[in-house]
């Protein structure tokens, strides 16, 4: 099982990324990571990032493959 960390600051928080890539739409998409990544840079974009907490992340075919949560 792959599983991968991220940390991303954004409007003055930081957030972790954390997902597995070891199913279909990764393999079947070698710019999923990517994508899964600036969605949700949108959403925080999108909604107030100091509400944002932890938020599952799901892959294009709609599996949960991890989490994003605010860390500082």
């Amino acid at each position: 099982m792959t599983l991968k960390y991220q940390e991303i600051s954004y409007g003055g928080n930081v957030y972790r990324f954390q997902y597995h890539t070891d199913n279909a739409a990764f393999e079947d998409n070698p710019e999923e990571e990517n994508r899964i990544v600036n969605k949700y840079v949108r959403k925080l974009d999108e909604e107030n990032s100091e509400m944002f907490e932890k938020r599952k992340i799901f892959d294009i075919n709609g599996n949960t493959v991890g989490w994003i949560k605010k860390i500082g």
